[in-house]
């Protein structure tokens, strides 16, 4: 498994980051500082980032149910959109509240596989939808690895999350596992774990109820520190 998004800003301090947490994890890929310290892409067609960064008194907000599937399937193309245009190759999922959207969907970046049909729930080849999702049952034991989020640039932590998820959504009534799967390396070099899918879920899908990656930091003493750096964030409200 691969940090739940693609980390940009603060390039020294990342590398730094990343440097020191690789030894003691070989399992984390050898590229992940160049791509974490890499420039964006251009930005084209949307001419303004939306992505809200830092302001918890926002990104906090629990998500209210979409109405229907054609609000739904708005919204995720929407999300797809951002994540295409401003976050190309660098985001693993995207929720609407990181948008200032505040209903229950997200999009996970899980390209379709060679040989493979596309899912009801894929909006694109390249990314699957979850409208109103819900997780029913958990399976194994919490997997540890690295997370980070668009929303807070710069801040990585070490979580705690399920292995395998059972879930389902209004564009996907019908309960499935997420099974960790294969290793997945893409064209760029990218490579995720095979646990990638129900993790990537599990990020985007606590974003709906107002909870942060750092929240779920498995040391308790890095949580604080982390916490206190999100604070030193927060915009000067008059």
């Amino acid at each position: 498994m691969l940090i739940l998004t693609r980390l940009c800003g603060h390039k020294e301090s990342i590398a730094k980051v990343f440097e020191i947490r690789t030894q003691r994890n070989p399992r984390f890929p050898n590229n992940v500082t160049k791509m974490m310290t890499e420039e964006q892409e251009p930005k084209k067609e949307l001419t303004e980032n939306p992505i809200i960064e830092w302001d918890l008194s926002k990104l906090r907000r629990k998500s209210k149910p979409v109405a229907t599937m054609e609000e739904g399937m708005s919204i995720l193309h929407r999300l797809v959109a951002v994540a295409d245009t401003f976050y190309k190759g660098k985001a693993a999922g995207l929720a609407a509240p990181q948008i200032g959207i505040f209903k229950r969907a997200f999009v996970v970046h899980i390209p379709v596989v060679e040989g493979s049909s596309r899912l009801p729930q894929h909006v694109t080849d390249e990314w699957l939808g979850y409208i109103n999702p819900v997780i029913h049952e958990t399976d194994g034991e919490g997997e540890i690895d690295y997370d980070g989020c668009l929303s807070f640039p710069g801040l990585v932590a070490i979580t705690r999350r399920w292995r395998r998820i059972k879930i389902s959504a209004l564009n996907c009534p019908e309960p499935v596992w997420l099974d960790p799967g294969a290793d997945v390396t893409r064209e760029n070099g990218d490579t995720f774990l095979g646990s990638g899918p129900s993790i990537f879920f599990q990020h985007e899908f606590d974003h709906l109820s107002g909870i942060m990656f750092f929240d779920r930091e498995v040391d308790p003493e890095e949580k604080e520190k982390l916490a206190a750096e999100v604070r030193g964030h927060q915009p000067q409200r008059v």
